[in-house]
């Protein structure tokens, strides 16, 4: 109305305006505390954040790193 520009939020596949279930534009605070989907086409707003530490399971490093170092080892 005032001819000032806004920003919303919007989907990266098909570009529309990210909408809750009742219609209301979903605020960028609030697509981080939960995974939401686009309602346009169904896509994901989320995405696998890779940026963590990365874990591997233990008996896989045990036996490919400490080959011949245990005789036993129980873990649980």
């Amino acid at each position: 109305k005032d001819g000032l520009p806004f920003k919303f939020s919007c989907c990266p596949s098909c570009y529309a305006q990210v909408l809750d279930e009742d219609g209301v534009p979903i605020v960028r605070e609030a697509l981080g505390r939960q995974k939401h989907r686009c309602a346009a086409c169904r896509q994901p707003l989320w995405s696998a954040d890779r940026s963590g530490p990365r874990r591997f399971p233990l008996a896989d490093y045990v036996k490919r790193r400490m080959a011949g170092f245990f005789d036993l080892l129980c873990s649980d």
